[in-house]
């Protein structure tokens, strides 16, 4: 049998998309979803009346006016059917990069260095601890799972991302990807781009497939994905956007193909780079870097797709590019915020910054048809400075440092109001340490709710963020970032470290050091692997992910191995106080996989319930109680915590 997909349906219609199946024997178990976290992100409830003062026309003046309502004019995006063709993959030991355009840009006007300055004492973080990892997951960061990811493909960087569904995460990299159960357990095994999406490449296509990009999108249902294609040789780019069929992503996927000049005829001068990749109720969404052949970055570029991409039918897309600051400047690394509430005014969210240096973030919000004209606003909003740490990223006993990225945002979520965004950050602007600037911003008001810049003594290099929220939390809450780190400082620890792999909680926003701040993977070696540009290339970027049904977070982040290789690892674990109901009630069903249940007061186990799965944990804050023709098997535990979670929304049970 082969391993990787086949084309079935020679026949697809016009704008729809291609098929892909997997044929590899699989054996797929149903798992029943925890009925306190089926339903995915709550639908907000709208205000009474908006206060004069929160007025958008009123607040925003240039909301107003036509000219700042709409920042481009959109243009149709229909797709092209892929034909059959064939694309060279990197082997283990054949270094591939991928090109990245470069855009160095400071805010006009300059920034005041001093203004990215930590106070000291208190503010500065104390160095991550390692590990250290509960029997029971009740407490934040404690360990649900923990595994190795793909490693070493070739490709440099790996760009790692994650995904995670009902019963399996999804793990991306430069340049395939993988399927796996929550303990670790491998469904697919890696799968290049290249081979996944052979047949369906455009005719004589002789490029690369790099940037991968994944998320679960609870609202549909769906597993998307996202990959780039690169053809120097032609000059010609384009993305597919990958949706799985159901909520099995070893099954079948529908594949879009969109050309980098989609909706608008003149970017044949132009290539996409460093996507980012969005989903919500009302539609897909994929902001892009365009820079030209000669090599100039040109502008950024978004789509937004209507909803039928998740089904697999005819869908269409409005284009948006030269997006730009409302002081003319261009906007770069626009990426889109993923939703953990479904929001009121069904608007979509995205944040850009500088790539260099800055003091502000620009908020992007997005409502109406999503493929049909809808309208694109934006709003500047004030930050502390931030600066990009570049190749300076120090590492133990060598002295050829890591290039930890720049200083655009790196991820975004959008929770109850407020959007959450992270980048790295050079607090001095000496090349001495980074950290994880996290910002979280008022949609209504357009301004800072509150700032955090998590970052050690010189020596400790924290690099590639990736945020996740707690999905079932309060308006405030619990937040996740997975990355990088470095260690050079012996004088503040025992020992250096090598390139890890890092995860910090913050459980009371915002006070940043409420939660464990730990190294959850070491590296074990120095790392070097120059790319044409004399850059020691790390991330681009880490993986952060909620479980919408255990309740749990995730995460990917790349370390160090042995000789100049790089690994991945997975981490799933608690993110504390995880709503739920009151009393909850399990009967008539077998539970099965891997799965987390719980209730403030009570957890009912049957009547008529059998519960075999992997691993199936039930939390009760006052009992847990086993109902007449309750069969249990398999790895079962069960436990009355004092404080399991907290009460959830009505619609959440």
């Amino acid at each position: 049998m082969s391993d990787h997909p086949t084309r079935t349906d020679a026949d697809v219609e016009a704008f729809r998309p291609s098929v892909l199946l997997f044929v590899t024997l699989l054996l797929l178990v149903l798992v029943a979803s925890p009925l306190s976290a089926a339903s995915g992100p709550h639908r907000e409830e709208p205000p009474a009346e908006l206060p004069a003062d929160l007025d958008p026309a009123e607040a925003h003046p240039e909301w107003a006016s036509g000219e700042a309502g709409i920042v481009a004019a959109p243009a149709l995006v229909s797709f092209d059917r892929a034909v059959a063709a064939t694309a060279a993959e990197a082997a283990p030991d054949e270094p591939r990069f991928h090109l990245q355009g470069d855009y160095e840009q400071h805010q006009p006007g300059g920034v005041d260095r001093n203004g990215a300055s930590l106070p000291p004492g208190s503010d500065i973080d104390p160095p991550p601890q390692s590990a250290a990892d509960s029997l029971e997951p009740l407490a934040p960061g404690d360990l649900s799972a923990q595994f190795q990811g793909l490693t070493n493909t070739g490709w440099i960087p790996p760009d790692t991302i994650l995904a995670v569904g009902p019963t399996t995460v999804v793990e991306a990299v430069n340049s395939g990807f993988a399927v796996y159960t929550k303990n670790g357990g491998t469904l697919q095994g890696y799968t290049t781009y290249a081979n996944f999406l052979a047949s369906l490449l455009p005719a004589g296509f002789q490029g690369v497939l790099f940037d991968p990009r994944v998320l679960y999108s609870p609202e549909h249902s769906r597993y998307v994905m996202l990959i780039l294609g690169l053809d120097t040789i032609n000059q010609n780019s384009y993305f597919f956007i990958m949706v799985s069929q159901t909520t099995d992503p070893t099954g079948n996927w529908w594949v879009y193909t969109v050309a980098a000049e989609s909706g608008n005829a003149a970017d044949t001068d132009a290539w996409v780079d460093y996507c980012g990749l969005g989903a919500d109720s009302w539609g897909a969404y994929v902001t892009c870097n365009m820079f030209r052949w000669t090599g100039s970055f040109k502008y950024g570029k978004l789509w937004s797709f209507d909803p039928p991409i998740f089904s697999g039918g005819t869908t269409h897309s409005w284009a948006f590019w030269d997006l730009r600051w409302n002081d003319n400047s261009s906007a770069f690394s626009l990426q889109p915020a993923q939703p953990y509430s479904i929001a009121f005014d069904t608007a979509t969210f995205f944040v850009n910054t500088f790539s260099s240096s800055g003091n502000r973030a620009l908020l992007w919000r997005m409502t109406g048809d999503r493929g049909n004209a809808p309208t694109l606003t934006r709003s500047t909003i004030n930050t502390q400075s931030y600066f990009a740490i570049g190749t300076n990223v120090d590492q133990p006993t060598v002295s050829t440092d890591l290039d930890g990225g720049d200083a655009r945002i790196q991820n975004v979520a959008y929770k109850d109001r407020r959007v959450y965004a992270v980048l790295t950050s050079d607090p001095d602007f000496l090349g001495l340490r980074s950290g994880w600037l996290l910002v979280k911003l008022n949609v209504d008001t357009s301004t800072l709710d509150w700032q955090e810049l998590t970052a050690s003594n010189n020596g400790f290099f924290y690099f590639y963020p990736a945020i996740t929220l707690d999905g079932y939390g309060d308006t405030s809450p619990n937040l996740a970032i997975f990355g990088s780190w470095t260690d050079t400082e012996t004088a503040v620890t025992p020992g250096t470290q090598y390139a890890s792999a890092l995860f910090k909680i913050y459980v009371n926003q915002p006070n940043d050091n409420s939660g464990p701040f730990v190294s959850f993977a070491s590296g074990v070696d120095w790392y070097i692997r120059l790319d044409s540009s004399g850059r020691n290339r790390w991330g681009d970027y880490s993986g952060a992910a909620f479980d919408w049904s255990t309740g749990n977070v995730w995460g990917a982040a790349e370390t160090a191995g042995f000789l100049d290789t790089w690994r991945t690892y997975l981490r799933g674990m608690e993110i504390a106080d995880a709503s739920c109901p009151t009393d909850l009630t399990l009967s008539n069903t077998t539970l099965t996989g891997d799965a987390t249940y719980r209730a403030v007061n009570q957890v009912t186990l049957g009547p008529s319930l059998t519960v075999n799965g992997s691993t199936i944990r039930v939390y009760a804050g006052g009992r847990v109680v086993i109902g007449s023709g309750t069969h249990i098997g398999g790895s079962f535990r069960a436990g009355t915590p004092a404080s399991p979670c907290t009460a959830a929304p009505a619609a959440a049970g």
